[in-house]
């Protein structure tokens, strides 16, 4: 018995370019396979970053409302973002008119605070995430702690790598 006959067929069963077909398309559907059922380890994308936030022209009512030590959370989701571990407060300048000349004056009762929080963020390679939020740098969020619900820029990120 031959391997492959006068009609091209393996073994007398097989045509030897349909086996070529069969094989690559079974290849490629335990390939896809595979690829759709396999999750990346998520651990591996997990990374310690500072977020620094920053808020103009507060009282210092709010300012008294933040404590370093207290978890901040994103407010629309109710997630945690990090901990606080330090908070800046300089006086709020504007500038004025004073003689055709612009010079900024201090506002007096109104601060700028920057405070920055301690986060563990995710690197999927496109994207920083910080629990179910993109985290960019110049986006204005909404965060919240267990005292205070504001607006707040994101005005650094430092990552660990």
């Amino acid at each position: 018995m031959k391997i492959i006959d006068e009609k091209g067929k393996l073994f007398g069963w097989i045509n030897i370019l349909d086996l070529f077909i069969i094989v690559v398309l079974a290849l490629a559907l335990v390939f896809g396979v595979k690829r759709y059922f396999t999750k990346p380890d998520e651990s591996k994308m997990m990374r310690k970053a500072e977020l620094t936030f920053e808020v103009q022209n507060v009282r210092d009512i709010t300012i008294d409302m933040l404590h370093e030590g207290d978890m901040m959370y994103w407010a629309d989701r109710s997630r945690e973002v990090g901990k606080i571990v330090s908070i800046d407060k300089t006086p709020h300048m504007e500038p004025l008119e004073v003689d055709h000349e612009w010079v900024n004056k201090e506002v007096p009762g109104k601060y700028d605070l920057k405070y920055t929080v301690e986060a563990t963020i995710k690197d999927d390679g496109s994207a920083y995430w910080g629990s179910g939020e993109q985290v960019r740098v110049g986006i204005k969020y909404l965060v919240k702690t267990k005292y205070i619900n504001m607006e707040a820029y994101l005005v650094k990120m430092e990552i660990d790598e």
